[in-house]
């Protein structure tokens, strides 16, 4: 078989699957933002820099929800289900990304900055993987 078909082959057999990474990713950002905004605004109104935290930390993952339940694996079934296993696998992606910042930062000693960066991408592809093989296991009913 010739390099070039098989290539094709190969991205043909996983389109579905790069069509959802690529989507979760732009979801995953603009959540991101959201929870930026978000946690600036309640911050600059004098909320505590934790408790703002939490409450946009929640609203981006929420977020996160709606949009991945309808765009990316188009599964809009079992709401209550689904989001609350989507929560669970945010605060996991939230807990590896401490334990990340704190290995790379503490006993590696590398800029706190580079392993944020690092840590978005680890942490993205493990919830990716989380949320695909748990939170919207099944069937496509929806699309």
């Amino acid at each position: 078989m010739q390099k070039g078909v098989f290539m094709k082959e190969l991205l043909n057999k996983y389109k579905p699957l790069i069509k959802q990474l690529i989507s979760y990713g732009i979801i995953g950002g603009i959540s991101s933002g959201l929870d930026f905004c978000v946690y600036v605004i309640l911050t600059h109104i004098g909320i505590n820099e934790l408790i703002a935290n939490l409450i946009s930390v929640n609203i981006g993952i929420a977020c996160s929800f709606i949009f991945n339940s309808i765009i990316t694996f188009k599964m809009t079934d079992k709401k209550l289900k689904r989001g609350i296993k989507f929560f669970l696998v945010g605060y996991c992606g939230l807990g590896l990304s401490t334990l990340i910042l704190f290995i790379g930062t503490k006993v590696f000693y590398i800029n706190e900055i580079v392993v944020k960066l690092i840590s978005i991408f680890i942490v993205a592809l493990f919830q990716f993987i989380l949320n695909k093989l748990i939170t919207f296991r099944g069937e496509n009913k929806n699309g």
